[in-house]
């Protein structure tokens, strides 16, 4: 199992039982997970080939490292993605701390999608959202990005599995900051 699916699952469960001793610990949580990976498709795939074309052809080896960071970026993170997915996937049907789990990427956002895991029937199942309509393009690309997006695909998780806990894909103190959401 990759150490970064490890790192996640675990501060994942970490959140959950933070909140262990308080009367708002006795409801069930649900875990919230987002990858905002690069993945390309369509039109998109073809400018990011542009730019990285570009940009490998510059004489500054400054640049062809841009290159060479970008075409590692598009490869690795959804592949990185792909492998934290299943070792939740794995690991989610042995935790007693969840109730269930509500999984969500890029690639399956731009669909209106999210894997849905109840600890009642132990299976992951995709589920739906509706994402608001981009006020601007980039919102195509990273529909979650977008407030009233994200304010919908929370609310859909909240209807469909009741309170949860955030827990970020990425170190950051701005983002692995647990919060119960009805």
């Amino acid at each position: 199992m990759p150490l970064v699916a490890v790192l996640v699952a675990a501060a994942m469960f970490a959140y959950a039982l933070a909140s262990c001793g308080n009367e708002e610990s006795l409801r069930p949580q649900v875990l919230v997970y987002y990858a905002n990976e690069t993945a390309p498709a369509g039109e998109e795939a073809e400018s990011w080939d542009t730019i990285i074309s570009w940009l490998a052809s510059s004489d500054r080896e400054n640049v062809s490292k841009i290159a060479d960071q970008l075409h590692r970026d598009r490869e690795k993170f959804p592949k990185a993605v792909d492998e934290e997915l299943a070792a939740m996937a794995r690991g989610l049907p042995a935790t007693a701390q969840v109730a269930g789990a509500a999984l969500f990427t890029n690639r399956l956002a731009r669909r209106g999608k999210f894997l849905l895991f109840r600890a009642d029937t132990s299976v992951l199942v995709e589920a739906a959202f509706a994402p608001a309509g981009p006020d601007e393009e980039i919102y195509m690309y990273s529909p979650l990005a977008d407030a009233a997006s994200l304010d919908r695909a929370l609310r859909e998780v909240g209807r469909r599995a009741g309170d949860f806990v955030p827990a970020a894909s990425h170190r950051s103190s701005q983002a692995s900051r647990p919060r119960v959401w009805d």
